[in-house]
């Protein structure tokens, strides 16, 4: 994940986020999707495409996302600065 995150992180998911941010790459791929501190939207999409892994996030295509109900551009920014790309 990127060093500096475009998003805003809530103070009580600090913590969380840079324990993730520290896993070897391989570790925090298989990591389950809700351990990022996503929007509920974000979690909804990954619960109806079935992404259950963070790496599984990462192979979304964003033109599918912002195809999906309830998932703009902001939502669709969020998960991205979150994976960092």
């Amino acid at each position: 994940m990127s060093e500096q995150s475009p998003v805003h992180i809530y103070e009580k998911d600090r913590a969380t986020f840079e324990k993730l941010r520290a896993l070897p790459m391989e570790q925090l791929l298989r990591h389950p999707v809700d351990a990022l501190p996503l929007a509920v939207r974000a979690l909804a999409y990954c619960s109806k495409k079935n992404i259950s892994t963070i790496g599984q996030l990462a192979l979304a295509k964003r033109s599918e996302m912002l195809k999906a109900k309830n998932m703009g551009r902001k939502t669709v920014h969020h998960i991205a600065a979150y994976l960092g790309f």
